[in-house]
């Protein structure tokens, strides 16, 4: 039962498009593991400025609704519909659609920039 567990996680990870022809689960996890850091790595210099700012600077003025609206329609109308594609309707490997589950951190930096450059976000919040 083990042995056979084994053949067919093995048959799986070999229909990884990157995966060379004989490739072991141990490769094929490395290989998988290694792409997954650096998309994450990349993904982590959009969002060590998006996620203080909108979280910490927006919220904290009183603006709560921008970051409400904008985190909505980042996740429901780009990341959810754009991953599902990517992954069941264009097959796509398993990095790319880790990039399109994390690309929204990349593309929330522009409109939270613009938002603390405007200046709107300043809310009188004693009376």
């Amino acid at each position: 039962s083990a042995v056979r567990n084994k053949r067919t996680l093995n048959k799986a990870l070999n229909n990884y498009q990157d995966a060379p022809a004989g490739a072991s689960f141990l490769n094929c996890a490395r290989m998988l593991t290694r792409e997954v850091f650096y998309i994450m790595s990349l993904v982590m210099v959009g969002m060590s400025y998006q996620m203080p700012v909108s979280g910490g600077i927006l919220k904290g003025s009183g603006d709560s609704g921008f970051t409400l609206y904008m985190n909505l329609i980042s996740t429901w109308l780009i990341v959810i519909p754009l991953s599902f594609a990517a992954a069941f309707w264009w097959k796509w490997p398993v990095a790319a659609v880790v990039l399109c589950l994390q690309s929204d951190q990349i593309f929330k930096c522009v409109p939270v920039y613009l938002r603390f450059c405007s200046y709107k976000w300043i809310h009188k919040l004693t009376r």
